[in-house]
């Protein structure tokens, strides 16, 4: 692991164990569980250390997954740039990065990708002047409304293909 990623997981494994070190949210699954199972909930999220391949590909410990209280608990990290619009352009450097936390039900993180996808085909469909969108405009657009990859940069012309037309066989 280079030093910019052990960087990274180490400003991620100190946000788990002290929210106050960035922005923490829950979305409304995680909330109706009520204050106590959100109690436990974060307390395991602190002491998680679960992570291998499968759930943690680059080695940063942004993401996990556990069952708690009969359900099914993510929480994902992001990096922004310091006014929450943008990812960071160096989520190792913390003069220009904010972490948030989202802890949020598998549903609901489906639910997320469900729109990211429905925003895709719809700017496909919907073309201006009778000419199609370029793959590029739409990753543009979708940039626009927030949906970026995980560097914060606009999706490429082929993921936004798979997006609207579905994996290449």
């Amino acid at each position: 692991m280079d030093t910019k990623t052990a960087r990274i997981r180490a400003l991620n494994d100190e946000l788990r164990q002290n929210f106050t070190q960035g922005l923490a949210v829950m979305t409304p699954g995680i909330a109706a569980l009520g204050a106590e199972a959100v109690a436990r909930i974060v307390k395991t999220i602190a002491v998680f250390d679960d992570f291998c391949h499968a759930n943690d590909p680059h080695e940063e410990h942004d993401f996990g997954a556990f069952d708690a209280d009969g359900h099914r608990i993510f929480f994902k990290i992001d990096y922004y740039d310091e006014t929450l619009t943008y990812h960071s352009p160096d989520p190792a450097d913390l003069s220009v990065t904010k972490r948030v936390i989202t802890i949020m039900l598998p549903e609901e993180y489906r639910r997320l990708q469900r729109a990211k996808f429905s925003a895709a085909k719809r700017l496909y469909r919907r073309s201006p002047k009778g000419h199609r969108r370029s793959l590029r405009a739409i990753a543009q657009e979708l940039r626009a409304m927030g949906y970026t990859n995980k560097r914060g940069a606009p999706y490429s012309a082929s993921c936004v293909k798979s997006m609207v037309k579905g994996p290449s066989p």
